[in-house]
């Protein structure tokens, strides 16, 4: 089963299930843990006038407060946008128990 690491220490760890001795999944902390990878950092572009916004604009009510304002890059043709800082797409990562068996994504 997927799981965040926070959602892990509610399951009952496959392994001390077998052995009598019941406890709680260790999530990343165990060895049999498994990751999906990490997700890509959303982002959010709004469209302006000029696309080539050096300047943080006004932050529109749709993009969350942590996310950080990039501004365009003239070089790379890639438009100004807010990202979602790191910790949060990490935080969105998920994994499951090897000893329980492999699982298809989600």
């Amino acid at each position: 089963m997927n799981t965040t690491t926070a959602e892990a220490g509610r399951f009952i760890c496959h392994k001390t299930m077998n052995a009598g001795v019941p406890r709680s999944c260790l999530g990343p902390r165990c060895m049999a843990w498994r990751w999906h990878p990490i997700p890509r950092n959303r982002t959010i572009s709004v469209i302006y006038d000029l696309r080539h916004v050096e300047v943080e604009p006004p932050r529109p009510p749709s993009v969350p407060a942590s996310y950080l304002f990039v501004p365009c890059d003239l070089i790379e043709g890639a438009w100004a946008h807010w990202l979602e800082p790191d910790a949060e797409a990490e935080a969105r990562r998920v994994g499951w128990c090897g000893l329980a068996g492999d699982v298809t994504s989600d």
